[in-house]
């Protein structure tokens, strides 16, 4: 509510509000309706005009109100994620964060995206508050009606609220489960398409499918474990849809041992509908409240932890020690890099100078050590550029082909070992 409020607070108030008013002017319907029905008992025409009039409307106020609620609250949440993924992106520009490519697509793409998806959240705030607020006068108003029957209601949806409650603390730490899988396929997945070549020239392939398989794996478990839940949410909010009514006529009946007049019934049918707001926000908000909150803490410690940088030369460049590569292959490096230095690392093919290079510029996640960086540098990796044709037709490029001159190009190009595993 905090990050709403600070990115766009006439909009969320004015959601807030109209959202409010929707459920108040749904609040008057069971009073007017009663008073309409009380009218028809006693052939009261005028009055009967008058109250239809009302609730006529009443219905189209709350309708607009409705409307202007939910649109409000889609305004709100693309906003929010518009806000949010950019913010991630420029502390990563800065080189504030640790966290490799995966991880921070995960939390622009995944975690700010689910924001925009959750369009109702701002509604369900103002639904479930009012409901909140609103549910001793719903219980008091039924009890003038019914009777003790309307306390066997409130409990029934007590119960069921506190099912759904359990429902939910059992989906959050699952939702957070399922976010650090995502980080760990998307991160093996940055470092495959980074490392390729490697992967290839070392046979590695096939294990770096296993694991990316492996992750895949368990986060699906956790993503069918979400849906199982989640769906059993749902179904204890329509079970206790249902039971709530059936408990209330059930006591007014058989334990009060009292005749079910048409009014009496209208009446409480229009504060069951009442009721049923709150009944079905329930299991909507311990829903959204699973499913965001592991996303906003996420983000939230994200976007608020302090970056420590070591006090430096400002003429310091890039300074790193520790290993990098994977756990089949790793690769201790020693980097301390200052402005105007010229710093050329050599070795042959698939010895990890890309995998150095891409982990200095924080795409790919050291093993051990941390990399300590200014923020004027940039990195320019290879583009191979191959033409149509032959690997040999693309090294002499047009010239006249003299395999003496071929060999030595090979050699001194480091292409023995490639073109043999070809």
């Amino acid at each position: 509510v905090t990050l709403l409020y600070s990115i766009q607070p006439r909009v969320l108030l004015s959601t807030l509000l109209h959202g409010w008013a929707f459920l108040g002017l749904m609040f008057l319907d069971p009073l007017i309706l009663k008073k309409l029905l009380d009218a028809a008992d006693e052939s009261q025409t005028h009055r009967n005009y008058g109250y239809a009039l009302f609730l006529a409307i009443s219905m189209f106020l709350r309708v607009a109100c409705m409307e202007v609620c939910f649109f409000g609250s889609v305004r709100v949440m693309n906003n929010a994620r518009t806000a949010i993924g950019p913010a991630v992106f420029a502390k990563a520009l800065r080189h504030e964060t640790t966290l490799d490519s995966g991880s921070l697509t995960n939390l622009m793409a995944t975690d700010a995206d689910k924001l925009g998806r959750w369009t109702w959240t701002v509604f369900f705030l103002a639904q479930w508050s009012f409901a909140v607020v609103s549910l001793p006068a719903v219980v008091w108003c039924m009890y003038n009606l019914l009777g003790n029957a309307a306390f066997c209601g409130a409990a029934t949806l007590l119960v069921t609220n506190h099912l759904s409650m359990l429902l939910a603390r059992r989906t959050r730490p699952i939702v957070a489960k399922l976010q650090e899988a995502r980080d760990k396929r998307a991160s093996l997945v940055s470092e495959c398409v980074a490392s390729a070549r490697l992967l290839k020239l070392r046979g590695w392939i096939d294990d770096a499918r296993d694991q990316i398989n492996d992750a895949r794996n368990i986060e699906m478990r956790h993503l069918v474990s979400i849906r199982l839940l989640d769906a059993a949410n749902v179904l204890l909010g329509s079970l206790s849809g249902l039971a709530v009514p059936a408990s209330i006529f059930t006591y007014y009946t058989v334990v009060d041992r009292k005749v079910l007049t048409p009014a009496v019934a209208f009446a409480a049918l229009a504060w069951i509908q009442q009721m049923r707001w709150s009944i079905n926000t329930l299991p909507d908000i311990y829903n959204l409240w699973a499913a965001l909150q592991p996303s906003c803490e996420r983000l939230g410690s994200f976007l608020s932890s302090e970056h420590v940088v070591e006090e430096e030369d400002s003429s310091q460049v890039c300074r790193f020690v520790g290993t990098v590569g994977y756990e089949e292959f790793a690769v201790s490096v020693d980097v301390d890099c200052s402005k105007g230095d010229l710093v050329v690392i050599t070795g042959p093919v698939g010895s990890g100078k890309s995998t150095v290079l891409a982990t200095l510029a924080r795409a790919l996640r050291p093993l051990t050590g941390t990399v300590v960086a200014s923020d004027q540098r940039a990195y320019v990796a290879q583009r191979p550029f191959l033409s149509e044709g032959t690997v040999a037709e693309n090294i002499l490029f047009g010239l006249e082909r003299d395999e003496e001159r071929l060999s030595d190009a090979v050699a001194r190009a480091q292409l023995t070992k490639d073109l043999e595993a070809l």
